[in-house]
């Protein structure tokens, strides 16, 4: 059998055509060898007429197409294989094409062909060589895919995402309109994960990305950039208006409730807005800002849609200038702590104590936690500032140990520091140093704080609750008010939002809330602890509903520690003037 190379085709292998001379087999053993190879070879082999008449194929290609040996022959290539339709692969190898298999199934192949003469009888036949492309097909569809689309939600990416920006842009500047960019984060989407798992938050995000496309306009876009976050690319604005009836009917969407399992839960969405041109012109400037308007709104609650403005820029860099000095101020001892008594309400005795933070800013005085606390979480920072609270803490708590006063001394844990991790082995190893038996230290945590990361944060719980140390559930009624969460994690106190507490003795409603949970929480073993009690109206009727402590201005402010000395020394707390420090 002479093999001879077809130059009207091209050096191309892949586009080759090849000529053969057949002479009549004359050597039985070769005509077996040949044989055998056709059927032991993994690529599929069929041959043809010349008038594409299936006339054999091997055994790789009736596995291939699903068809008997009876069933093929009774085809045409034209059958077998649909038209062919160039490809992008096709520039690395033959055409694909689409081949029909006998159960219908759709298989792309690359085909590859020679035909053969018969010298003796002059006939006609061609050889065709399938391999099965199916595979690489989906992979690199799907590489094209991930190119531009978020895999979970099926939403554009950055990437898509921005090319379409560029689009409206030009169009806008074009036309003298505006566009804007909505910086949308689900609030509390981590406890959906902590409550009911990542499979469940998984499906919400996908249900939220539904929200999202139903509720922009055509000409719109939306993209998933990662976590629960999103942001839209609203086009065509006549006047600002419009931005807010997208807003409003996302608002609406996820106020609906969402099944989970047998459960439902309703997330809200913080929003963040920028405006072209009026904010800036570039993509990633517009999104930074209106991802600034998006934290800022969070700071008001839940809910909440702010749009950008100059002095968000003028708190950005004030903010700045708040951590530089924080970090500054870590290493040169300007952070102390001031203590408030909480105390028994039947007895007026000190019960306990809790620690609040305080920093001496050079050229601002005495700062109140509130407005350096978040500084600190988002830039990392909370964790040197934690290690210097819990260590001021131990080292003052067993001071007064050393004086025969053994009263416990709670201090916040930032879900920040839970997220870090390695907190307890932190807080456990201060506590060894100090000498303080941990009984008389307590760890608060607000309770959303416990959900945001239920694994990680159960086992640093427990850790710590294991040595000794108590917890206590700060912020409580303010959210889940899950008492499954409370026994879970073996508190010891639950702390009534003050936000419950204030002119309780004249909202019924208040006083119902909080005596369910104080029931609930006795029933537990656990004692309850009153914040904000500024009046003896208020202190008088939480006694009489069993509340254990209360904690407030009534008894007294956050003292230095010098100060607070004069109420342990004697073990009672009175009440003091407001003016006192």
């Amino acid at each position: 059998m002479e093999r001879r190379y077809d130059s009207s085709t091209g050096p191309d292998a892949s586009a080759t055509l090849w000529s053969l001379n057949l002479a009549a087999p004359t050597d039985g053993q070769a005509l077996a060898l040949a044989n055998a190879g056709l059927a032991l070879t993994q690529d599929a082999i069929l041959v043809t007429a010349a008038d594409g008449r299936i006339l054999g194929a091997n055994d790789a290609a009736l596995t291939l197409t699903e068809f008997d040996a009876a069933g093929i022959r009774a085809l045409t290539m034209g059958e077998l294989l649909e038209q062919a339709e160039q490809t992008e692969a096709d520039d690395a190898g033959p055409p694909a094409r689409t081949l029909v298999t006998a159960r219908g199934r759709r298989l792309w192949v690359r085909v590859r062909e020679a035909s053969v003469s018969d010298d003796a009888t002059g006939a006609a036949h061609r050889v065709l060589v399938l391999t099965d492309f199916s595979g690489r097909a989906v992979l690199e569809e799907r590489v094209r895919f991930l190119a531009q689309r978020d895999p979970l939600t099926g939403l554009p990416n950055t990437t898509m995402l921005r090319e379409h920006f560029a689009t409206e842009r030009a169009d806008a500047s074009a036309r003298g309109r505006r566009l804007a960019l909505l910086f949308i984060n689900i609030d509390r989407f981590k406890s959906i994960n902590g409550a009911f798992g990542r499979s469940a938050g998984d499906s919400y995000l996908q249900h939220a990305a539904e929200v999202l496309g139903e509720s922009i306009r055509q000409g719109d876009a939306v993209a998933r950039i990662g976590g629960d976050e999103f942001i839209a690319v609203i086009s065509h604005l006549e006047t600002v208006a419009e931005v807010s009836q997208v807003i409003e009917r996302i608002r609406q969407g996820f106020a609906a409730p969402f099944a989970v399992n047998r459960d439902s839960v309703t997330c809200t969405a913080s929003i963040g807005v920028s405006l072209f041109p009026d904010d800036g012109g570039e993509f990633d400037d517009l999104a930074r800002k209106a991802d600034m308007a998006m934290h800022l709104s969070r700071r008001g609650g839940a809910d909440g849609v702010l749009f950008h403005t100059e002095q968000m820029n003028r708190d950005v860099e004030l903010r700045r200038e708040t951590e530089r000095d924080l970090r500054r101020a870590i290493d040169n001892g300007e952070i102390f702590m001031r203590y408030q008594p909480q105390v028994e309400l039947a007895t007026g005795r000190v019960v306990g104590l809790e620690a609040l933070v305080r920093w001496t800013r050079p050229g601002y005085g005495e700062i109140s936690p509130g407005d350096f606390i978040p500084v600190a979480e988002e830039s990392g920072l909370i964790v040197g500032l934690g290690q210097t609270i819990y260590r001021q803490v131990c080292e003052q708590a067993r001071t007064w140990h050393d004086m025969g006063i053994a009263v416990p001394v709670a201090v916040n844990l930032s879900p920040v520091e839970i997220a870090n991790g390695e907190v307890d082995s932190r807080i456990l190893e201060i506590v060894e140093e100090t000498g303080l038996p941990p009984e008389l230290l307590t760890i608060e945590i607000t309770e959303s704080g416990l959900i945001d990361d239920t694994t990680r944060t159960q086992t640093i719980i427990a850790n710590l609750r294991e040595s000794g140390i108590g917890l206590s559930i700060d912020d409580f009624l303010t959210g889940y008010s899950n008492f499954a969460y409370i026994r879970q994690f073996n508190a010891t106190h639950l702390k009534i939002d003050r936000s419950f507490v204030s002119g309780i003795h004249r909202r019924d409603e208040h006083l119902a809330i909080v005596r369910a949970a104080v029931q609930m929480a006795a029933a537990l073993g656990i004692d309850t602890i009153a914040e904000g009690v500024e009046t003896p109206e208020e202190a008088a009727l939480l006694e009489s509903i069993g509340c254990a402590i209360g904690q407030g201005y009534w008894f007294a402010r956050p003292l230095i520690a010098k100060r607070v000395e004069e109420f342990l020394v004697s073990g009672y707390c009175r009440a003091i003037p407001a003016t006192s420090a």
